[in-house]
């Protein structure tokens, strides 16, 4: 559950990217690795399914994380070292989830992590890391309303 993740540290965090895939897209996945040896993605929903610790996941995670690529030396300062704070959820304006993205993680230094995670082709699918006024203007621009976990009120 997303409620064990916060305030675990992040040791170190990965990504696959293709710039086309069978269907035309680009695509990129992060995979972050937390004390306790436990390795997540970034979540796209508030689900108490979350992460199922079951073989098949465990084992996947691993490969994914295992045979990802570094991310760049200034991501790697803004976000390994840093714990989870929160994190963050989009909703439409019926108040269910919105499904064209990732959610947010917060991390401890007030970093936002959110990634896209499909895109034509050169048009920029990847992780972005956010400060609190970059993660304000965006979820303005794209009129989503964004919950926090810890906070949902």
């Amino acid at each position: 559950m997303l409620s064990s993740l916060i305030g675990k540290e992040v040791l170190e965090i990965r990504y696959h990217y293709k710039y086309e895939n069978e269907w035309g897209l680009s695509n990129y996945k992060s995979f972050i690795r937390l004390t306790g040896n436990i390795i997540i993605d970034i979540p796209m929903f508030d689900d108490v399914e979350f992460r199922k610790e079951t073989p098949e996941n465990l084992s996947y995670y691993r490969k994914k994380f295992d045979s990802g690529k570094p991310v760049s030396d200034e991501a790697k300062t803004k976000v390994e070292g840093q714990t989870i704070a929160d994190f963050f959820f989009c909703y439409d304006n019926n108040g269910d989830f919105h499904d064209l993205g990732s959610g947010y993680i917060l991390l401890s230094n007030g970093y936002y992590l959110v990634e896209r995670t499909h895109a034509p082709p050169g048009i920029a699918a990847g992780l972005w890391i956010l400060d609190e006024k970059e993660f304000n203007e965006r979820n303005r621009r794209f009129d989503i309303d964004v919950r926090s976990f810890l906070n949902p009120g």
